[in-house]
């Protein structure tokens, strides 16, 4: 089965990142789980937010930057 990625994006009228599922944006919460793309890998993390916005990966921590845009996988 061939994988669905989806762009990830900072909505700073909501304050939530997003993706878009169709005609609608599909908000991420803190605590929800994802496969992030890192080119041809990927690795499963976790949104979560102290302040800002971070993801949780193999016990790191990284800051997600507001203007980006990341590949994940729901």
């Amino acid at each position: 089965m061939k994988r669905q990625w989806m762009d990830l994006k900072y909505d700073k009228s909501l304050g939530y990142w997003v993706v878009t599922l169709g005609d609608h944006k599909q908000m991420i919460y803190h605590k929800q789980w994802f496969d992030l793309s890192f080119g041809e890998t990927s690795v499963l993390c976790r949104l979560e937010w102290d302040r800002k916005w971070y993801i949780v990966m193999k016990g790191m921590r990284f800051y997600l930057h507001p203007k980006e845009t990341y590949r994940v996988e729901i």
